[in-house]
């Protein structure tokens, strides 16, 4: 079993419900499934009823002679894309492709696939350029194989994976490589040549064997470190510090390094004795103190009896009081009678770069105070106008506040005014009509204030001035969207209700305020030969052909009139009201005017009705089908023959002619006959004695069978045939081809 398509493959078939389709034979210039598909395979397949609003499309599998069609997956349907219980009727099947199966270039010569792309080969290739200089190739049970030293891209060129060399793998990146992940296991050896930077730690559970370790910040180590020599600033320390002993003294001078630790929870005031007269030919370095000089731990105080020198020191906090000979300030001295030039200076007078006017601002520019009038002030912060003066202009967002009465004109310019919120106008027009250039409590739109938007305390308008007032939308305009029972009006020149909806009614009036019809037109006024109530018109001008309706008593033309595109009526169809009893012609009470030989036409009367010229046609409709169903019967009880017709009669009183011809072989038993029967759907409606006295052998006949019917309906219906043996030792067998004819009778 395959998969198959094909092309012109297309059959017929009456089956009905949602099971396996019987086929029954090729239609005209195409061949049959057997011919295309073949036995058991499988095929795309479309079903499409003739008459019905019906249709499935799926994938279905052939039987083993491809006389039936199983539909195995529906891809789509008129049943809500499940199986269609298709009616009664002539359906056509054959070989299509769904669009969800088409692989297809799009306007960009771009391929789309509308699911996955599946290479069933295990050496599959995927081929790349137009040279095909880059491959992915499948490897059945290893995976994909990049050809050659091709990179794999990620952005641009500087971020990609690729072997430069064979038994290596690059990663690259011009920035950075991110490993997210909660262990990294690295089984090889790690070689760096770079730097190791983070704020995370790196924890080792071996030992970290590096030839050099140079740390170039701080060291923070919660354990032992232990080392075989240990040095500062590049000299050997062999030190034992136990308690606050110091044996090697000399590496004491850098005083920086010397680590003095208060251990007792006392508020005292701990000493550091330095060796009075030391020298450095006696090894130790101190320094010599004749006063009192103490470290508080506690409260973070060095006190001495003086400070001799200079104190360099980054920032500065005296609790007390500071006396000095002498103070300077950036170079600057500083004495009891110096001033600033900018800022506020000893004796608190403020002084400024430039002089300063009355209710002016102050101005901090760089390390500068200088004075600001409200012009220079409004020029500072983007403003061009005073507030409270004809306009505000500015560049920025008024994102706060609220705008008050008395504030004037607002004027953006060529940028846009955004709200959130209401834009309310809380005021009604002081007028209640259709002229709103003077109204108060409006919104106008225009250069000359053209479209005015008001609420009249009644009524609310939309008032245009100058121009067209059109509504356009994308989506179309709806008038009265929650269907509320409200009417809408439209006006003329001189009639109020020259276009109505009645809400309440569900009418449509023309010229009427209170519709009676579903449509009611109205027009006032005396009637006249050549008024037109109702004008259809067709053709390029406005020529008066088409149809016409005159409700003129006067009209001598006619009350309803089809013209052809010159306009003229003498040769079509138009009737005139003569009195109030009829409906005639001036001639006769109805007159056909044919413009050619041949003329058909369906006529009720309940008069009488004469109908000159040529014979009528009667045939209202004729409709043929075909089979080569060869299946043999040999049941005493009625079966099925593959041979039916479907027609929907155009009048009730129509009679249905049915024929039927084809050839069949009859063997077994002698003395057998078989019995052909006509049904109208599941109505029997003639039965037929075919056979022959058979001496043993196998005999062919030819089998012609006539029927009408009359089967007062105008929905459709359908003609089968059934066939049964009267022996059921013998068989009854259509071969070649057979047909079936349902021909509509007209009363």
């Amino acid at each position: 079993m395959a998969l198959v398509l094909n092309d012109r493959v297309k059959e017929t078939t009456t089956t009905t419900g949602t099971g396996a389709v019987a086929l029954g034979g090729a239609v005209s210039k195409f061949e049959t499934f057997a011919a295309g598909i073949g036995n058991s395979n499988t095929t795309y397949y479309a079903i499409v009823h003739r008459t019905a609003a019906e249709f499935e499309i799926g994938l279905g599998t052939l039987d083993a002679d491809s006389s039936d069609l199983t539909r195995t997956t529906i891809i789509s349907s008129s049943n809500s894309d499940s199986a269609v219980d298709f009616a009664a009727g002539t359906k056509d099947v054959f070989c299509t492709i769904p669009a969800s199966k088409l692989v297809f270039e799009d306007a960009s010569s771009n391929v789309n696939l509308p699911n996955d792309l599946v290479l069933g080969s295990d050496s599959a290739v995927l081929k790349f350029g137009a040279d095909s200089d880059t491959t992915l190739t499948h490897t059945d049970g290893t995976g994909l194989t990049l050809n050659s030293t091709n990179k794999l891209l990620f952005r641009d060129t500087g971020l990609y994976i690729n072997s430069s060399t064979d038994g290596q793998l690059d990663i690259v990146a011009d920035s950075e490589i991110q490993i997210a992940a909660t262990t990294i296991d690295i089984n090889g050896a790690v070689a760096l040549n770079g730097a190791i930077t983070g704020a995370t730690n790196i924890t080792l559970t071996g030992e970290l064997d590096a030839a050099t370790l140079d740390i170039s910040g701080n060291a923070d180590i919660d354990g032992t470190l232990e080392a075989d020599a240990i040095t500062v600033n590049g000299t050997a320390l062999a030190t034992v510090i136990a308690g606050t002993t110091i044996t090697d003294a000399t590496n004491a001078t850098n005083s920086a390094h010397v680590l003095v630790t208060d251990n007792e929870n006392t508020n005292e005031e701990n000493l550091i004795a330095f060796v009075e007269g030391a020298t450095s030919s006696t090894g130790n370095v101190g320094l010599e103190m004749d006063g009192n000089f103490a470290y508080n731990p506690s409260t973070g105080t060095v006190s001495s009896t003086i400070f001799k020198g200079n104190i360099d020191a980054v920032d500065g906090d005296f609790d007390g009081t500071l006396e000095a000979d002498a103070m300077t300030l950036n170079g600057t001295a500083i004495t009891a009678t110096a001033t600033l030039a900018t800022g506020i200076s000893n004796n608190n007078v403020p002084k400024f770069t430039s002089g300063v006017a009355d209710d002016d601002f102050l101005r901090v520019n760089g390390t500068a105070i200088e004075g600001r009038s409200a012009s220079e002030v409004l020029s500072d912060i983007g403003a061009s106008a005073a507030a409270g003066s004809s306009s505000i202009v500015t560049t920025g967002a008024l994102d706060t506040g609220s705008i008050t009465s008395g504030f004037g004109n607002i004027d953006n310019g060529a940028s846009n005014i955004t709200n959130g919120g209401l834009v309310k106008l809380d005021v009604d027009s002081d007028a209640d009509d259709v002229t709103g250039d003077s109204a108060t409590g409006r919104l106008t739109i225009g250069a000359g204030e053209d479209l005015n938007l008001y609420h009249g305390g009644t009524n609310s308008y939309v008032v245009n001035d100058t121009g067209l007032l059109v509504l356009q939308s994308a989506g179309g305009v709806v008038v009265n969207e929650n269907s509320a029972n409200v009417d809408f009006r439209i006006e003329s020149n001189g009639d109020a209700n020259m276009f109505i909806v009645d809400g309440s009614a569900n009418r449509i009036g023309m010229g009427v305020a209170a519709p009676s019809a579903p449509l009611h037109i109205f027009q006032a006024g005396s009637n006249s030969a050549t008024t037109e109530l109702l004008l259809l018109e067709t053709g390029s001008s406005t020529d008066g052909s088409g149809v016409k309706l005159r409700m003129a008593t006067a009209d001598t033309s006619g009350i309803l009139e089809m013209a052809d595109g010159s306009g003229s009526f003498d040769s079509e169809f138009r009737f005139k009201l003569s009195d109030s009893s009829q409906l005639a012609t001036p001639d006769t009470k109805f007159t056909i005017r044919p413009q050619s030989a041949t003329f058909a036409v369906d006529l009720t009367c309940a008069g009488d009705l004469a109908v000159t010229g040529s014979s009528p046609y009667k045939f209202g409709q004729i409709i043929e089908s075909t089979s080569i169903d060869t299946t043999a019967i040999s049941s005493t009880s009625f079966s099925d023959i593959d041979l039916n017709v479907s027609i929907t009669p155009r009048a009730s009183s129509s009679k249905i002619l049915v024929m039927i011809d084809f050839a069949y072989t009859q063997d077994g038993a002698d003395n057998n006959l078989a019995n052909i029967q006509i049904l109208r759907d599941s109505t029997a409606i003639g039965n037929h004695h075919v056979g022959y006295d058979n001496p043993g052998g196998n005999v062919g006949f030819g089998c012609h069978i006539q029927k009408l019917d009359s089967p007062g309906t105008t929905s459709e219906i359908t003609y089968k045939t059934q066939a049964n043996t009267q022996n059921a030792s013998s068989q009854f067998r259509p071969v070649g081809a057979a047909s079936i004819i349902a021909i509509e009778i007209l009363a």
